[in-house]
């Protein structure tokens, strides 16, 4: 069974993760202070590794009708996202940590939770169409304690499934030539990805009042 590879998996990457906490704990009782956070960087890229493996397992083994509900909640409660209208007509939306990398991170959990939570917020928001061309705006916060190093490029990151989400959604066509890309980075209190979706026309006032 492929949830059993994923449990082998998983114990090796939990083992990884206790050596560097222990490696980490070392660094810092002997004063190496910069080694040290560099250690604590790797133990967050682990710990990232070990919650997208865990987020597989339930869905490796067969969901019955039952209890199908309780997991898409917990889902939806895990990786948490916020919606909303902005007033030039565009649509916002936050996720309260960053995508993945491509092949490396859990595309598949941010695209169920984001279409979970976009179903629920459409239950009581009226459905309104952006039909005119746009621009996808991706804001990646990164926590400011974080060195540079650290911080992911943008053609290396996940937005697919924001992209499909959005065209589902609320989107007639995301070609290119109806849907144009925008990202920068910024620091900030904490890691959050920020997306924003701008008509055309109201671009470069965004930009302005924006970054």
């Amino acid at each position: 069974m492929s949830v059993l590879n994923d449990l082998t998996k998983l114990k090796q990457t939990v083992s990884l993760f206790q050596s560097q906490i222990e490696k980490s704990e070392e660094l810092i009782n002997n004063g190496a202070i910069l080694d040290a956070n560099n250690e604590l960087f790797s133990l967050e890229k682990t710990s990232e590794k070990i919650v997208n493996i865990s987020r597989n397992l339930p869905s490796a083994i067969f969901i019955s009708d039952e209890n199908s509900e309780e997991l898409d909640k917990q889902i939806v409660d895990t990786l948490k996202f916020s919606f909303s209208y902005l007033t030039n007509g565009g649509f916002y939306i936050k996720m309260f940590s960053l995508l993945p990398k491509k092949n490396g991170g859990n595309a598949i959990y941010v695209r169920a939770s984001i279409s979970l939570s976009l179903s629920e917020f459409f239950k009581n928001n009226k459905k309104v169409m952006i039909t005119e061309p746009s621009t996808l705006v991706v804001k990646h916060n990164y926590d400011k304690t974080r060195p540079e190093k650290e911080y992911r490029d943008h053609d290396n990151i996940e937005l697919n499934v924001i992209i499909d989400a959005l065209a589902m959604n609320l989107l007639p066509d995301d070609s290119p030539l109806t849907l144009r890309h925008y990202y920068f980075s910024k620091p900030a209190d904490e890691d959050s990805t920020e997306i924003f979706l701008i008509p055309n026309k109201n671009f470069i006032d965004f930009l302005e009042s924006t970054i």
